[in-house]
């Protein structure tokens, strides 16, 4: 297991970045950010083959330029690390307006739900209950209004994390 991981001046990363990781650490915010850069390196790192001990430390030398450094701290065997990415893909979590619950839409979701916790707060209840069993932390569903006329689903995860939808930008350095 990685218990410690510290990056030097890697790419859109400058100066030093050390980040404490578990057993299970999940890297979520907002596009464009650095978490698939943050994930590059401790893989590139990790399965490199390419160490210098340094004391209970393991530091890999980035390529990018000579200041680049990577460094893991293993917590007693040598370290290991999974990447596992999740699929960016499912309904839209904003919709426009109140949506007929009679008739809902994939593309609607946000709007199908709260015109069920408005109208069928049973049903809904039990969408949310179907929900949290489906996906591990989640507490609950807010459905936020941006707008008059757009609804947005906001989950509630352990620790009461709220996740709220954001839209794509285009890419950059990070």
């Amino acid at each position: 297991m990685i218990e410690q991981a510290t990056l030097q001046d890697f790419r859109c990363f400058a100066g030093e970045l050390s980040v404490p990781l578990r057993p299970l650490t999940v890297a979520i915010g907002p596009n464009d950010t650095g978490k698939s850069t943050f994930l590059d390196a401790l893989e590139r790192a990790a399965h490199s083959g390419r160490w210098t001990s340094s004391g209970a430390a393991e530091t890999f030398h980035a390529q990018q330029h000579a200041q680049s450094r990577i460094q893991l701290v293993p917590k007693g065997a040598r370290a290991s690390f999974l990447r596992v990415n999740l699929p960016v893909i499912g309904p839209p979590m904003q919709a426009d307006g109140v949506q007929d619950a009679a008739n809902p839409s994939p593309l609607r979701v946000p709007a199908v739900l709260d015109a069920m916790l408005r109208r069928d707060r049973r049903r809904y209840d039990a969408v949310v209950d179907a929900l949290r069993q489906a996906i591990p932390g989640l507490q609950d569903i807010q459905i936020a209004v941006p707008e008059p006329s757009r609804r947005r689903l906001d989950l509630v995860t352990e620790g009461g994390w709220t996740v709220r939808p954001t839209r794509a930008r285009p890419a950059s350095s990070c």
